[in-house]
C-alpha cells in the first residue's frame, strides 16, 4: 500500500496571545494586616500619596484594601470589658482566688 507523505513539521509554532491582560484578584483581610512588620505598617500609616500608595503595592499586594480593612475592623471593634476576676481581685485584693495567681 501507499502512505502518504508527511509535510515537514514547521520551523516555527505560532503562539497563541490573549488580547486581553489576565486579572488579579487580591483579597486583603485585617488578619493578614496584623501579621506584618512594624516598618510595613508604618509606611501604610504615613502613606499620603498615591505614589506612596504604589510604591507600598509594589512590596506587599493588596497593602492598600488591607490597611483599609485593618482601619474598618478596628473602627467596629467593641471596647474589651474588664475581665471578671480583675475585677474580684480589685474588689477584695485578699480573696483566695487572688493570691492563686500571685
Amino acid at each position: 500500500m501507499f502512505t502518504r507523505p508527511r509535510a515537514p513539521a514547521p520551523v516555527h509554532t505560532a503562539v497563541h496571545r490573549h488580547t486581553t491582560r489576565a486579572t488579579r484578584v487580591v483579597i486583603a483581610r485585617s488578619t493578614a494586616y496584623d501579621a506584618l512588620s512594624g516598618y510595613q505598617k508604618n509606611r501604610m500609616q504615613n502613606a499620603r500619596t498615591d505614589a506612596d500608595w504604589a510604591a507600598i503595592e509594589k512590596d506587599v499586594p493588596g497593602a492598600r484594601a488591607m490597611y483599609a480593612s485593618a482601619q474598618r475592623a478596628r473602627a467596629t471593634t467593641p471596647p474589651t470589658t474588664k475581665d471578671p476576676m480583675d475585677a474580684l481581685c480589685d474588689a477584695d485584693p485578699g480573696a483566695i482566688e487572688c493570691k492563686a495567681f500571685d
